[in-house]
């Protein structure tokens, strides 16, 4: 079992390794309620944190205050060091980039970021070959354009969600739902 060692008047670790006896019993002199100006105490964690949403918190880990001095329930006459696991809020600009990030997964079933570029080029192509050289697009470049501006639609729609949940980002809106995901098929030979 982990140990630590202290010393009793400034709380200060002197030594962090297994607890010097391993049925737990105190360490002459250096018990609970000894007088040596160090005491050994077994090591507890207080480590139950629940379910989170890791893009909104994060674990942070402390030890004990100072004036914590209490008797281990488990082993009569040595102390515990207790280290604490708690939830801590992200900063506000993490939680921005975790909610641009789940908006980016919902972009990417509707149409992967590879096929969104290939079709904004075919697109982009056929409204400059109509605009400089005014020719009429062909049918494959009319259905990547209507392929394009179905997929664009879906995106601004997601786009318009993400500033939704910015307005409440510190109520912690669900970065799972509302987002448009319906995958956008194909429709070229």
């Amino acid at each position: 079992m982990e140990g630590v060692k202290i010393n009793r008047a400034t709380r200060d670790v002197i030594k962090r390794e297994n607890y010097p006896n391993l049925e737990g019993l105190p360490i002459p002199g250096f018990e609970f309620n000894g007088t040596n100006p160090e005491e050994w105490l077994i090591v507890v964690y207080d480590s139950y944190i629940g379910d989170y949403d890791q893009r909104y918190k994060q674990i942070v880990f402390t030890e004990d205050e100072p004036a914590d001095r209490i008797e281990h329930p488990d082993y009569p006459g040595v102390g515990q060091w207790v280290k604490h696991y708690r939830l801590q809020d992200l900063n506000t600009d993490e939680k921005l980039i975790n909610l641009e990030n789940a908006e980016q997964i919902a972009n990417e079933q509707i149409m992967p970021g590879y096929k969104q570029f290939k079709f904004m080029m075919v697109a982009l192509g056929a409204l400059l070959k109509k605009v400089v050289n005014n020719v009429q697009p062909d049918a494959n470049e009319i259905k990547a354009a209507g392929y394009v501006v179905r997929t664009a639609n879906k995106i601004l729609q997601n786009y318009v969600i993400r500033k939704g949940k910015e307005q409440n980002i510190e109520q912690e809106p669900d970065m799972d739902a509302d987002w448009i995901t319906e995958f956008e098929p194909e429709d070229l030979p």
